[in-house]
């Protein structure tokens, strides 16, 4: 009885644990799931026929520019609305399929079936537009809980639904345009295609201008939606795009815009926000609300990334200063020939040359014709300034040296693999004729006996070279590690440790 039970238990546990794991990537992708932006073709009004894919071109080159936008703040309101929008369009297609089976139903009566078995068909559809009806009132009462909690003050401030983050994505990755299948409601197509909200416009030419209002619209009663307009000339229209983008970033990202004040030391240091460069002599940049990476860096200083929110203010300051890298001033030798000498790509001068360079490891190059030598900086704790390194260079081309040893690596390699053939060939051919011989299957002949001795000798003759190119393949297989194992730089030794 106890074995029944654990046997019962185990299944169960297995059934549950299969479920589990064909859920969790539907389960994880949900919740993954990024704010989608669509974008179809705009509607065209007195365009000249010149321009006629100005409606196509406009909607495309406002969604290469959303790309830079990353995420969206979805608040509350916004995930309860889609929730009651859910609802909608499921009770909407819920009782589309009850009068699909109320039809069904009506035909059943009308057929020329018999009695039983149009009663059997009756009681059947009456049955499935039991269970209709029944989903359709669930669906109701969710309806009218969800309403219930936003307008209820008892449930204010207690949100089913909490405020996030969420992804912002193109729909098919911003290459095509969106089609609506049909004029009906534009929420449950979004939906139904994985949209969350649709870009829309109109272009109408007004006496030679160009006048666009563009619609960031998701089709849900309720949810605010962002109408943008801007007018140029033709010429313009990629200076249109940008103007058009930059206005309906606050709808999209759904956040206030914040003013950060930006001060770095030294003065002339670069500044990133989110890995964009700040433009030269800008003092302050304009972003969304959120968080955001700040990084300051300049010649000699070592780099500095701050990561902080900005929320909660207009404007905020921010202020970082770099700290200078320790530096020791080497001078570099080459053991009597001269080499032109770089760091980071920099030219040096020719050796022997002095540098200063920062007390982290360092990796140089060496050029003498057309041979390069790359060389590590290793600075220890006691380097002090003036020390004297050498770096012996390199007198053969690595890489065409490289080169050559592959090229004689592959040969010798594919005369192996032609010989085993031959070898495998004459060894069997030899072996089998030797059984034969012993067999007395070819006779006692002196022709038989030279014929299988010939063949011994050319199978051992094959086999010979077959062994001989296999330890030709390793031998050039050494050369050609040998030969890469060149290009790993080498240690900068200073005079005292030579």
């Amino acid at each position: 009885m106890r074995n029944n039970e654990a046997g019962v238990r185990f299944r169960a546990s297995f059934i549950f644990l299969t479920i589990l794991t064909l859920s969790l990537p539907r389960i994880l992708q949900a919740e993954d799931a990024g704010w989608v932006i669509a974008a179809e073709s705009f509607t065209a009004s007195g365009v000249p026929s010149v321009y006629g894919n100005v409606p196509e071109v406009l909607p495309r080159l406002i969604l290469s520019r959303i790309v830079g936008i990353r995420e969206r703040m979805v608040l509350p309101d916004e995930n309860e609305l889609r929730a009651l929008q859910s609802l909608s369009d499921e009770r909407l297609k819920l009782i589309r399929e009850r009068a699909e089976l109320v039809r069904s139903r009506d035909r059943v009566v009308l057929s020329s079936d018999d009695f039983l078995v149009k009663k059997r068909n009756r009681n059947e559809s009456e049955r499935k537009i039991r269970d209709k009806e029944k989903a359709i009132r669930d669906l109701d009462k969710k309806t009218a809980a969800l309403i219930e909690a936003r307008s209820s003050e008892k449930n204010a401030g207690k949100k089913e639904f909490a405020a996030g983050v969420r992804a912002i994505q193109l729909w098919k990755d911003g290459k095509e345009l969106y089609k609506r299948a049909d004029a009906g409601p534009l929420a449950p197509a979004l939906s139904k295609d994985g949209i969350s909200a649709l870009l829309s416009g109109t272009v109408e030419d007004i006496a030679g201008y160009l006048y666009v209002t563009v619609t960031l619209d998701t089709g849900i009663d309720g949810l605010r939606f962002t109408e943008v307009s801007e007018a140029s000339s033709y010429d313009d229209i990629g200076e249109l795009a940008a103007a058009l983008t930059v206005r309906l970033l606050p709808g999209i990202a759904n956040r206030e815009p914040v003013l950060l004040e930006l001060k770095a030391e030294p003065e002339g240091a670069q500044i990133f926000i989110d890995g964009k460069l700040v433009p030269k002599g800008e003092s302050s940049v304009t972003v969304f609300s959120g968080e955001h990476t700040v990084s300051v860096s300049a010649p000699g200083y070592a780099t500095a990334t701050r990561k902080a929110r900005f929320e909660g203010a207009k404007t905020w300051r921010v202020s970082i200063a770099l700290e200078e890298k320790k530096t020791v001033s080497v001078a570099f030798d080459t053991e009597g020939g001269k080499a032109q000498l770089f760091f980071h790509t920099q030219y040096i001068g020719e050796t022997p040359a002095e540098v200063k360079l920062p007390r982290v490891p360092t990796v140089g190059e060496l050029v003498t014709g057309d041979v390069e030598t790359w060389f590590v900086f290793m600075p220890a704790k006691d380097t002090l300034d003036g020390a004297r390194l050498t770096v012996k260079p390199c007198t053969n081309d690595v890489g065409k040296l490289i080169e050559k040893r592959r090229n004689a690596f592959y040969w010798s390699l594919g005369a192996l693999y032609l010989s085993i053939p031959v070898s495998m060939l004459t060894y069997g051919i030899a072996l089998d004729k030797s059984n034969a011989y012993n067999a007395g299957k070819l006779g006692g002949s002196d022709d038989a006996a030279t014929d299988v001795n010939n063949w011994i000798r050319a199978s051992q003759v094959s086999r010979g070279v077959s062994l001989v190119l296999g330890v030709n393949v390793a031998i050039q297989l050494v050369r050609y590690i040998l030969a890469a194992n060149e290009v790993i730089p080498e240690f900068a030794e200073s005079d005292s440790k030579r």
